[in-house]
């Protein structure tokens, strides 16, 4: 009976949020930011004498996440070191930019990768993106939004499966009523189950009404999945000490 019970805690968590966990998308934080950033091997053609080489990738986070490589700057004289970028372009992943109405969008980023010798050992770098992060307005308006009717969210049998702990972060347009007008997953890891568990817990979700104007608002909740403790809304990490 212990091992049910101590079973269905893992498996459902009771949804809450308080107004620290809770981030209003706008001009200050509507930009990109990277979650997965594999470094490419060194390749062994480029010999020690050549070092460091630079290359920097100008290209587009689109709004799945994924980059899109446009140009290799320079274009030529770095032929190993740019197709051992290309290899591992497919794994890496981003937190994509949001709109106004609160969609996930394209833009233009800039990554430099750097093949150097550090303290006699050769060393890969990745810069982070360098993306339009916009400007903050003058005035900030206070927007005190919190969620009403949690609902459980239910730990993903495939994650269970694997063992595997993740995250979800939620994107929800909110009519000043508090009423939802559309959710979607903006970032789901390591499996896309995470996004879709949070996101099934929200369908009924609402949000307190607001005084504060009359305009639509676009709100982010993150959701951490940890097999070890359930699922945390907000964010400490996992506890990866497994008995």
């Amino acid at each position: 009976m212990r091992r049910i019970l101590g079973w269905l805690m893992l498996c459902t968590a009771p949804l809450a949020a308080a107004q620290s966990d809770i981030k209003i998308i706008d001009d200050t934080n509507n930009f990109a930011r990277p979650v997965l950033i594999v470094k490419p091997k060194f390749p062994r053609v480029i010999g020690n004498s050549s070092l460091p080489v630079k290359l920097r990738l100008r290209g587009a986070v689109t709004g799945n996440g994924t980059f899109v490589l446009a140009a290799v700057e320079p274009a030529t004289g770095a032929e190993a070191a740019e197709a051992a970028i290309v290899e591992v372009l497919d794994k890496w992943r981003f937190r994509p930019a949001v709109g106004k109405d609160c969609i996930p969008r394209s833009s233009d980023a800039i990554v430099d990768v750097w093949f150097e010798l550090v303290d006699g050992d050769r060393v890969v770098s990745v810069s982070s993106p360098k993306v339009n992060q916009g400007t903050a307005p003058a005035i900030l308006p206070k927007r005190r939004t919190f969620v009403d009717a949690p609902q459980p969210v239910v730990y993903p049998n495939e994650a269970r499966r694997f063992g595997a702990d993740g995250f979800a972060d939620l994107l929800f347009q909110v009519a000043p009523d508090g009423k939802v007008l559309a959710s979607n997953v903006i970032q789901s890891n390591p499996l896309d189950s995470f996004g879709e568990a949070a996101l099934l817990a929200t369908r009924f979700i609402s949000f307190s009404k607001r005084e504060d104007g009359d305009e639509n608002i676009c709100i982010s909740i993150p959701f951490q999945f940890c097999m070890e403790s359930g699922v945390r809304v907000p964010l400490p990490a996992c506890d990866k000490k497994r008995k």
